[in-house]
């Protein structure tokens, strides 16, 4: 009789560690795939960015730095701008500077809303 209800205790213990296992596994097999989706949404991003800056990258960067500040939803969804300044590289770390500078680069930092995943784009006058 004891080996009996050992045999139960013991096909009950494994059969709930299988069962929990393959339910984390089922419900966790989307992940991958939402993650995927919101980082497509942010490269998206970043390549209509893109794209405007390269139509005429000749213009005043003032112009997409406001544009970024006032409407950043003209170049995509779900996303925040970090970061929307321009910088000077000086001994190998980028510091703040005005508009103006001939050496000035717009940096751009965004992170999606969803994964807190972020890219940093910097742009130069050409």
């Amino acid at each position: 009789m004891i080996e009996i209800i050992m045999a139960i205790v013991l096909f009950s213990f494994v059969s709930t560690m299988f069962i929990t296992f393959h339910t984390n596994y089922i419900s966790q097999s989307a992940v991958p795939i939402v993650r995927l989706s919101h980082a497509a949404q942010l490269q998206q991003t970043t390549q209509n960015i893109s794209e405007y800056y390269l139509q005429d990258p000749t213009k005043d960067l003032n112009i997409l730095k406001t544009l970024l500040s006032s409407s950043p939803e003209d170049f995509g969804g779900n996303f925040t701008v970090q970061y929307n300044n321009f910088i000077k590289f000086v001994s190998n770390n980028d510091t703040s500077i005005s508009s103006g500078d001939p050496e000035e680069l717009l940096k751009i930092k965004i992170e999606h809303n969803d994964t807190r995943e972020s890219i940093v784009l910097i742009f130069a006058k050409q």
